[in-house]
This record gives structure tokens, C-alpha cells and sequence, in this order.
């Protein structure tokens, strides 16, 4: 084999194995996670600084702010029928 062909069948294979190597993406996450609740989104596992949050009120939908991350807590809301 020429030096050539070894050397592209080489990088290839690197290629190849940088992907299979890759760590994963974490699984998505979305704003609101349950109705009828407040979402406080936290810089990191310590839970000390907010910097996002979403509120998912008694009429549905869905309103969020800042960032949203894998570290969160809910706080459910008790809604009243009208």
C-alpha cells in the first residue's frame, strides 16, 4: 500500500472514532414541565442562583424567562375553579 492510501485510511478511522467517542447531548429540556406550576432554573446543582424560570398558570399555557437548565425545582400552583 502506498503511504498515501495508509495515511487516509488512518484519518479516516480517527475520523470514524472521534464520533463514536463523543459524549452525547443531554436530553432537551422544555420550559414548562408540569401545569400548574412555577419552574425556578438554577445556574448549577448547588441551587443557590436563579437565572431562569417559567410559569404554567391555571389556564394553561406557558410563559418563561432567562435560562433554562438541567437543575430545577416546581412549586405547584393550587388554582381555584371559577
Amino acid at each position: 500500500m502506498s503511504r498515501r492510501l495508509i495515511l487516509a485510511v488512518f484519518a479516516a478511522a480517527l475520523l470514524v472514532a472521534s464520533f463514536s467517542l463523543a459524549p452525547r447531548p443531554a436530553e432537551a429540556i422544555t420550559g414548562c414541565l408540569q401545569s400548574q406550576s412555577i419552574t425556578n432554573y438554577y445556574s448549577d446543582a448547588t441551587y443557590h442562583t436563579i437565572v431562569g424560570w417559567c410559569i404554567s398558570g391555571c389556564q394553561g399555557g406557558c410563559s418563561c424567562s432567562g435560562t433554562i437548565t438541567k437543575y430545577h425545582t416546581i412549586d405547584h400552583l393550587f388554582c381555584v375553579d371559577p
